[in-house]
């Protein structure tokens, strides 16, 4: 029996009406999963993306402004999808980070998503402002100068 190939993608909606005409509005980004086919080895055709479609959307506080650029890994030995994707924060100053974070899923295909958050803590040693102490395995390191001094972090690293 032939089964189904799925793909996960990025998706916002087009926010230009409700802000004057802008059309570089949109609203947070989502993600989307549709069904696709290859027939012939050359014509590729897809399911339509709806609303319901939407499989991973902003959920917490380290995606207030959306939930981007979707990789899956699937491992085999324990049927488990991987997903990275970057969580987009608006901070209260305005400003935007993106942090690198992990999300799980056990179902095929994967409808549902179990979210573990950042996977690099922030220099001072935390997933972010509002959480708790890091216990990810990967820290930021401090970079030593010739004279053996620490500096301040300036990127991450294995630990």
């Amino acid at each position: 029996a032939p089964t189904s190939d799925f793909l996960l993608c990025r998706c916002q909606r087009n926010a230009s009406q409700s802000s004057g005409g802008d059309p570089y509005a949109v609203t947070p980004s989502v993600m989307a999963l549709t069904e696709f086919h290859i027939k012939n080895g050359s014509t590729f055709s897809a399911q339509p993306i709806t609303n319901h479609s939407v499989v991973f959307s902003s959920e917490t506080w380290y995606e207030t402004f959306g939930t981007e650029d979707p990789r899956v890994v699937y491992r085999h030995l324990d049927g488990t999808y991987y997903l990275l994707y970057s969580a987009v924060q608006t901070l209260p100053d305005g400003s935007v980070i993106c942090r690198l974070s992990l999300a799980t899923s056990s179902h095929h295909p994967p409808l549902e998503w179990v979210r573990h958050g950042p996977i690099f803590c922030d220099r001072n040693g935390t997933r972010g402002a509002r959480a708790a102490r890091c216990s990810c395995a990967i820290r930021p390191t401090r970079r030593r100068t010739s004279s053996s001094s620490a500096t301040p972090p300036t990127s991450m690293g294995c630990r």
